[in-house]
């Protein structure tokens, strides 16, 4: 199955946080165990280096609740503050134990300008 596309819309200077709430079939949610996650956003598909990198790592801004099938992801407004950059594209993929790659999400990311500082 193909990623969801959404666009992403971030308030330079503030706190940004997304929550995923992952379900099987049947409602129940999806078992995270053993999973890990990541998102890379960059300026074009093919540009070399990220804009903003995130995992599941610990520190690295996404934590997955693996019993209540939750990714979120967060990022710091001090990291957002710093941002030069207004426009970007995004994948987020989380990955089995077992190594299979699943891509949950896709789209654009819009940094608004910070005004007050």
């Amino acid at each position: 199955m193909p990623a969801a596309y959404w666009k992403i819309q971030v308030d330079q200077g503030e706190t940004w946080r997304m929550v995923l709430r992952l379900k099987n079939p049947d409602g129940t949610p999806l078992d995270l165990t053993g999973y890990s996650a990541r998102m890379q956003v960059r300026e074009s598909v093919t540009s070399p280096t990220p804009l903003l990198s995130l995992t599941s790592a610990p520190g690295g801004g996404i934590t997955i609740t693996a019993s209540d099938g939750r990714v979120e992801l967060h990022v710091a407004d001090e990291i957002t503050a710093a941002w030069a950059w207004r426009y970007g594209l995004y994948g987020l993929e989380i990955e089995s134990p077992g190594g299979e790659t699943t891509a949950l999400l896709k789209g654009e990311v819009e940094v608004s300008a910070e005004v007050t500082r």
